[in-house]
Parts: structure tokens; sequence; C-alpha cells
């Protein structure tokens, strides 16, 4: 295979618009993982920021953490209605081998009926944990 050389200015907008794509990539990671972990630690300014910079609200990490899951599984109340409110899945499952846990699994007994009203499925996990045999209904 024979290589054409590039003029230099054709070969520096090359590689400034991959330096760009990598640059938008790790600006992505950074505010995906900056939201999990202002969601985790309470940090409402910073999920507000966030999520005013677009960043993804039900990006995970390997094990299917979203800002939501660890919001309420550290009874963050105020963030985790904030991601409620902006979008983010109620429904969304972390990953783990003997299968996922969603809101409901995580959340403080105080906070279930609002993630209820808000869409979350009571499953079996969670019907178990909850105390009753019978799916609550999710919404009027």
């Amino acid at each position: 295979m024979i290589l054409k050389r590039l003029p230099l200015p054709a070969f520096s907008v090359l590689l400034l618009g991959a330096v760009a794509m990598l640059e938008s990539a790790d600006m992505s990671h950074a505010q995906e993982t900056g939201l999990r972990a202002a969601a985790a630690s309470g940090d409402l300014a910073a999920v507000n920021r966030l999520i005013s910079e677009g960043a993804a609200l039900d990006e995970a990490d390997g094990a299917g953490q979203t800002a939501l899951l660890l919001a309420v599984e550290n009874n963050r109340v105020d963030v985790a209605r904030t991601l409620i409110a902006a979008g983010a899945d109620i429904n969304a499952q972390s990953r783990w081998w003997a299968g996922g846990f969603g809101v409901l699994d995580v959340a403080a007994l105080a906070l279930v009926p609002y993630l209820v009203y808000r869409g979350a499925e009571v499953d079996a996990n969670a019907a178990a944990k909850l105390g009753t045999e019978a799916p609550i209904a999710s919404r009027p």
C-alpha cells in the first residue's frame, strides 16, 4: 500500500481534528464521572451545573451505577429529585453477577413513595424489600 504525503496544512487540520475529538471525549467522560461523584456526595450545585453542561444523565460506571442510583443509595433526596426532573431513567438497573438493583432496592423507605409516584417499577426484589406481596401501582 502506498501512502501519499499530505500537505502540511491538511495534516495539521487532520491532527487538530483528532485532538479536538479526544478532548471532547475526555470532557464527556469527565462530566459523567463528575455527575456520578457529585450525585453520590450530594453536591446539588455541581449536579445542576453538569446537567446544564449536557452531562449524560444515565451514563453508568462498570457496575451499572448511574448518578440517580448513587444519589438514592446515599439518600441524597434533593439530588435524586433534580436528576428525575431532568429526565434520568428512574428504572435504570445496576449490573451485578446475580442481577441488577434499581432505585427501590437501594432507597431509604422514606423516599420510596416519591420514587413509586414518579414511575419506579416495583419488581420482586423491591417488593420483598418493602414487605409487600403484590406490586404497588406506580401511578394513578
